[in-house]
């Protein structure tokens, strides 16, 4: 649930009097900018004026005016260079609902559509890239017959066509209905912008790819290579460069070292955006660089960049400090700061992120969790079971027990405990029993949520794994129903259930086993009661375990 910095567009390249067609270019055919369409001959003076007046418009209404004078005189690279303009000078979705009846508008779109077929590669990727830029304007049509083009003329594409075109598909959300131009936007990305990119070309296509879900190890390999021949690193392409490769959860140490070192001494030329996405990155592939995390912490509270963070900005931030357990405490104290001013801004998932960081900081942050109290309470029913049970951890791990969230909760997750899954239900026994060993006392109500949950275990509805059902024992133990968790072990646990249980992907991989841990908490209480059938029991079961694994 991550804030993203959308790539900016790649620079124009340079033409004379500022135009995409420079006459020379035209004449000579082997120098200047790749062209835009198709064309005999040289391009009629008065199109390479309208590039120039189109590209100078500052707003909307200026680029529809001259549109509606001089449409009848517009040639492909007139169309491009147009629709160009408009996410350029557009400041909102609405403002262009008010020119969407105009002639102008309609024509344009028309005149878009029938000059498909004559654009080169270049204006493929230029038109494209300017659809995909106009909020809240989507024409099926000419996005289906763009994408045709390309697909037909991918071999012909150049590294910034080929980075912008995988860009255009991320940003539209089209996947599955393009699976033949993603697999070709591989094949040349490989081939191309791994061998002659340029680095804010690589952090594109890693970028698009990775928004998409569809990055591929060795393409990652061949990205990862070709960005460590860079010398020129952007600090918003290495942002996104490390966002892409975080979100596709491929840690490749060469090119996380080289780019912390660069970030580290460019520092004060990364944004909010860029710095709250590179801390995101290295957090979330448990790269604990904590140099690099010291220096930005370092940088942004004293440059007091953390003023102009968002509120999504700064709870991904906090959560990445949290994640891999550096504790700055300039850090954290200037955004308690900024966590009380900006409290009404606050998202739930921003809300249950702040909490878990702090929680995580361990530091003496009551009056935080009091701001995030008032923000949260009376809204809980809006927070997804995730969000939820990460803030009521956050309250029990920060020893807030005594908040009155803990009873609104209560009410919520009751009516809702066909809805828990394994990790869900393992999280709020251990919080709940958490919470009322710091109060003294049940909170009121979880008696009941106790024992709903047990009984989902107790039929199988809930199939808790072996680092769960340590969480589950130790909770019923600790607020005083041993014989429910010993009920729960001879009945659901002792078949020896092996820790991957019910995981998948990163969390299989490094699943902690919880049998030792529950096997102590059983046998301390046997022990403390002199009950030897049931340490003999517990014994010969830890054997046969230990035989099997």
């Amino acid at each position: 649930h991550v804030e993203l910095a959308l790539p900016a567009a790649p620079p124009p390249c340079p033409a004379m009097a500022s135009s995409f067609y420079a006459a020379a270019a035209w004449q000579k055919g082997k120098t200047g900018p790749p062209p835009i369409f198709a064309s005999i001959g040289i391009r009629h003076p008065r199109n390479i004026e309208l590039d120039i007046e189109l590209r100078s418009k500052a707003s909307l209404g200026d680029v529809f005016a001259l549109a509606d004078r001089e449409l009848c005189r517009f040639d492909a690279g007139n169309l491009v260079i147009c629709i160009a303009q408009i996410p350029k000078v557009l400041s909102s979705a609405e403002e262009l609902d008010a020119y969407r009846e105009a002639p102008a508008w309609q024509d344009l779109q028309e005149r878009a559509r029938r000059a498909v077929s004559r654009l080169e590669p270049r204006g493929l990727s230029m038109l494209a890239y300017s659809i995909a830029r106009i909020p809240g304007w989507r024409d099926e049509e000419l996005i289906a017959s763009v994408l045709a083009g390309s697909l037909r003329r991918m071999g012909d594409f150049g590294p910034t066509d080929i980075a912008k075109l995988a860009w255009v598909l991320a940003k539209l959300q089209i996947k599955d209905d393009a699976r033949e131009l993603w697999a070709s936007l591989s094949k040349e990305a490989a081939r191309k912008i791994c061998t002659s990119g340029r680095f804010i070309d690589i952090s594109m296509t890693a970028w698009a790819f990775a928004k998409a879900g569809l990055a591929e190890r060795v393409l990652f390999g061949q990205l990862a290579s070709a960005a460590l021949s860079c010398t020129e690193l952007p600090p918003h392409t290495i942002a996104n460069l490390l966002w892409a490769f975080a979100k596709a959860g491929i840690h490749n140490p060469g090119l996380f070292d080289a780019l912390a070192v660069c970030a580290i001494e460019h520092v004060k030329d990364f944004d909010r955006q860029s710095v709250s996405n590179t801390v995101w990155a290295y957090a979330t592939l448990d790269v604990c660089h904590e140099e690099l995390f010291a220096i930005f912490a370092k940088n942004t509270v004293e440059s007091e960049l953390w003023r102009d963070f968002t509120p999504q900005m700064a709870s991904n931030l906090l959560w990445a400090y949290g994640k891999v357990g550096i504790t700055v405490t300039i850090l954290f104290d200037t955004f308690a700061e900024y966590i009380a001013v900006n409290a009404e801004k606050l998202d739930t998932q921003n809300i249950s992120n702040c909490a878990w960081a702090y929680a995580n900081a361990q530091l003496p942050s009551h009056g935080v969790f009091e701001t995030l109290t008032r923000r949260a309470r009376g809204r809980l029913d809006t927070f997804r079971l995730d969000e939820l049970c990460g803030l009521l951890w956050a309250y029990a791990k920060a020893k807030v027990s005594d908040s009155p969230i803990f009873e609104e909760a209560i009410d919520l997750l009751l009516a809702r405990v066909a809805t828990l899954d394994q990790q869900s239900v393992s999280n709020i026994i251990w919080v709940l029993a958490t919470a009322a060993h710091q109060r003294g006392s049940l909170v009121p109500g979880s008696g009941a949520l106790f024992d709903a949950l047990l009984e989902a275990m107790l039929d199988l509805r809930v199939r808790v794994d072996s680092e769960g059902a340590a969480m589950v024992i130790w909770g019923f133990w600790r607020v005083g129903r041993f014989l429910d968790a010993w009920t729960l072990y001879v009945r659901t646990l002792s078949d020896g259930r092996h820790p991957e249980h019910g995981k998948t992907g990163f969390t299989k991989r490094h699943a902690v086993d919880g049998r030792q841990r529950y096997y102590q908490t059983l046998l301390m209480e046997t022990e403390r009661r002199g009950d030897i059938a049931k340490q003999v029991f517990l014994w010969k079961q830890m054997a046969a375990d230990f035989y099997a694994r």
